[in-house]
């Protein structure tokens, strides 16, 4: 089994306030097509935008490891966990925006969903983001990354 992250943006607009510079690694373009988005494209493209983050599903576990001995899991338990506390004690996200859905024996899956992201919660999953596809780069065989963009609420 592999650990699977998704994450969704909205209202990408190429070459934003968070471009990377041309000689920046595309890292949704690896040998074994690991961290593939899906819907517009690749996570680095989203990187390079000015897409709002809007949320994320993480679940499974790292076949490489023993349940509780993964190197992997730790990390990606650990970075999940931050950046739900983070948003919820310390920007406002209600509690309720996190659900914790169990899957499949003692695996989880946690989801985060925010209906209506500032720029600082929307930085903080695209940090989360980032952070899980540089494990992915160095675990491509037990983390799979996704990214998919939706449609901005109309307003």
């Amino acid at each position: 089994m592999k650990i699977r992250a998704h994450f969704v943006c909205r209202g990408a607009e190429q070459g934003g306030r968070g471009s990377r510079s041309e000689g920046s690694k595309d890292r949704s373009e690896g040998s074994n097509g690991r961290n593939e988005g899906s819907g517009t494209g690749s996570i680095e493209k989203m990187l390079s935008t000015d897409a709002v983050w809007c949320g994320f599903t993480v679940s499974g576990h790292d076949a490489a490891g023993n349940a509780g001995f993964s190197v992997l899991c730790a990390a990606v338990s650990s970075a999940v966990q931050l950046t739900c506390n983070t948003l919820t004690e310390c920007f406002g996200v209600p509690e309720d925006a996190v659900q914790v859905t169990p899957a499949n024996g003692s695996q989880n899956q946690i989801s985060l969903r925010l209906s209506s992201p500032e720029p600082a919660q929307s930085g903080i999953v695209r940090g989360l983001a980032v952070h899980l596809m540089l494990l992915a780069e160095e675990y491509p065989k037990g983390l799979a990354v996704t990214v998919s963009q939706e449609e901005s609420p109309s307003q």
